[in-house]
């Protein structure tokens, strides 16, 4: 569960013997429709369970861990509690610099984010970033960032925070208080690079921080 820029180069970092599998949203491709309340009364519990429906078939009794980046911390983390109440919990959950609601964004965050994304349009590929994409991800930032109700899960939390601001995301904050953050219980460690650059060129030294973690927990 990641940003459109980051997905193509996640999975070939998993290394062997573990296997990874992403999960496209509903509204990321141009045939599919972009999330909103047309659909459902409550487009938010449509989404978890769609997403509790895939892990369901993709992982049988398998242990598992989900991983999420940016805003799909926040899917990640609504599916691992609604996981663990249909009785299929996670091993774990990892969160890559996610940004916990949008109080935590500050007017040079998202400035800072819009520009990070502009500046990956080119990217190559089924994962390029499309009208379709970016479409659907307006109507994601208010369901997750917005309207998203997150409660405490029982599954261990792995919070991994970018090192490094992202150009002018630290402007106006006092020492580390730009850096994401999270309410809930968690082993919380910050890993070199930006919000964008740590699924990019430091990709290496987050895929190794989460390897040490999970194997601290069995996993």
């Amino acid at each position: 569960m990641c940003a459109a820029a980051s997905t193509p180069r996640w999975a070939p970092a998993s290394p062997p013997p573990r296997s990874s599998a992403t999960r496209p949203r509903p509204g990321s491709r141009s045939t599919s429709p972009p999330p909103g309340p047309r659909r459902s009364t409550d487009p938010q519990n449509a989404l978890i369970e769609l997403h509790l429906h895939q892990l369901r078939a993709a992982i049988g009794t398998e242990r598992y861990v989900l991983v999420g980046h940016s805003m799909g911390g926040l899917l990640a983390y609504a599916l691992a509690e609604r996981a663990e109440r249909a009785g299929l919990p996670p091993g774990a959950v990892v969160l890559l610099d996610t940004f916990e609601a949008a109080h935590q964004f500050s007017e040079k965050t998202h400035i800072a984010l819009n520009e990070g994304l502009d500046s990956r349009e080119q990217l190559s590929g089924d994962f390029a970033l499309t009208g379709a994409k970016l479409s659907a991800s307006g109507r994601y930032n208010a369901l997750l960032m917005e309207e998203c109700v997150l409660r405490p899960v029982e599954s261990p939390t792995f919070f991994l925070s970018a090192a490094e601001p992202m150009p002018h995301q630290d402007e106006g904050f006092e020492g580390d208080a730009w850096r994401a953050s999270w309410p809930f219980p968690h082993t919380a460690k910050a890993t070199p690079g930006d919000h964008f650059t740590i699924m990019e060129h430091h990709l290496p030294r987050t895929t190794e921080a989460i390897e040490d973690w999970l194997a601290e927990h069995g996993l």
